[in-house]
């Protein structure tokens, strides 16, 4: 009887809270024999065995009345409860580690990718300099400039929405970086004083540093925005055609 008592309450549990508290075939197998039955083909050991002890504890009064409410209790829940899908209770979280290193990489490559169009979109007047060895181009004009701003940070945040999975927040901030960028990279004291001495005040080596700051930001930040809601269409377009 003690038998019967101990593989009925394994049996409670296993239904109830079969993810944590699992029976194996060998106990349910034990609670077969313990109950006198014999294991259908058409029934798996854990159901065969919950059944055999059902009725074999129809027989004992004690039992039937300390277990029958528990086994009803058990059998209705197994009917009420939905089966959990695995999508709904296993989601791995990304380490932080990747947050950060996915992070980096969206803001240098936004500033990277912005920096390469701004230099093809925003196009003018260019006159070849034999010191510098390359091109110095005169300020483009505002409609230029907002077409080049928009379309290039437009890239920058769809590029990084769709392969890194990131917020069009890095790309808003690397706006504010380009021009930090191309300052530090282009503008070097002699290069600024043959500009000075050869050219007009409007030309200069780079297409970026003939955009304003406060244009490049914010222009840029609607062009990160734009990109970034393409890039979800984009997605939602791929998974559902």
């Amino acid at each position: 009887m003690q038998g019967h008592l101990f593989y009925a309450q394994r049996l409670v549990w296993c239904v109830m809270y079969e993810d944590m508290y699992p029976l194996t075939d060998r106990e349910a197998e034990h609670a077969l024999a313990a109950s006198g039955q014999v294991e259908t083909p058409s029934e798996s050991p854990v159901h065969q065995a919950f059944t055999s002890l059902a009725f074999t504890f129809s027989g004992e009064s004690d039992a039937a009345a300390r277990w029958a409410p528990a086994l009803a209790g058990v059998l209705l829940g197994q009917r009420i409860r939905p089966k959990a899908k695995p999508d709904e209770t296993h989601q791995e979280a990304n380490p932080k580690s990747n947050m950060y290193l996915n992070a980096t990489v969206a803001l240098i490559g936004s500033v990277l990718i912005a920096q390469f169009c701004i230099t093809i979109f925003a196009q003018d007047v260019r006159i070849f300099d034999d010191q510098l060895r390359g091109l110095v181009m005169a300020q483009p004009a505002i409609g230029q400039v907002v077409f080049a701003v928009l379309v290039s940070f437009g890239l920058a945040a769809f590029v990084v929405k769709a392969f890194l999975n990131v917020s069009y927040i890095w790309p808003t901030i690397a706006s504010a970086l380009v021009t930090a960028f191309a300052i530090t990279i282009y503008v070097k004291q002699d290069v600024l004083q043959h500009l000075v001495e050869r050219h007009p005040a409007a030309f200069f080596s780079n297409a970026v540093i003939a955009v304003l700051p406060v244009q490049m930001v914010a222009f840029g930040t609607l062009g990160s925005i734009a990109g970034y809601w393409l890039a979800v269409r984009y997605n939602y377009w791929r998974k559902h055609a």
